[in-house]
């Protein structure tokens, strides 16, 4: 029975199966210790406290598209979401952490880890972590705008080339 499963699924996950059934448990503890590293790095980095902002900001959202949904009924729309959704979005603040927790642990090894949390220990690595959405956000706001002028004097400057084809440029 158990051939047949692995037959019908293919050679690659066959293939995948049998490496993973052999592969040195030593890659197991790895992983753990590069876990575990994420995990202190999520902590010295509040995490957590990124996860309520995000909430807070999602409040603005949900605020919004209640409303809208709801109109002559926004109090009590607007009730419903401080009261029902708000609160079922932080039992998912966990999830955010796990998340970004994997992601730490996927994109950066031990080492890069270990020099993350060594630098948000230090006083600028915690200015960093409150103030973060200014440093993080502030740039994103640049970048963003930024692009916006480009784009809209890069089209500008090229509409004859679009023309001279016998196409319209790119409305901006």
């Amino acid at each position: 029975m158990r051939r047949a499963m692995v037959k019908a699924r293919g050679p690659a996950l066959t293939l995948t199966l049998l490496l993973a059934a052999w592969l040195p448990q030593a890659g197991a503890a790895q992983d753990d210790s590069r876990l575990e590293k994420a995990r202190e790095l999520a902590e010295v980095m509040k995490v957590q406290a990124v996860a309520e902002a995000l909430t807070g900001d999602a409040s603005l959202l949900l605020d919004s598209l209640a409303s809208r949904a709801n109109p002559g009924r926004e109090p009590e729309a607007l009730e419903l979401v401080r009261q029902e959704i708000l609160p079922a979005v932080r039992r998912y603040q966990a999830d955010y952490l796990e998340r970004m927790v994997r992601y730490y642990s996927e994109k950066l090894s031990v080492g890069e880890i270990e020099e993350s949390i060594a630098f948000y220990r230090t006083a600028t690595g915690q200015k960093w972590v409150s103030n973060v959405a200014e440093l993080a956000v502030g740039p994103m706001q640049i970048g963003s705008e930024w692009l916006g002028d480009a784009t809209k004097l890069a089209v500008r400057e090229t509409r004859g080339a679009f023309e001279q084809r016998g196409l319209a440029a790119p409305a901006m």
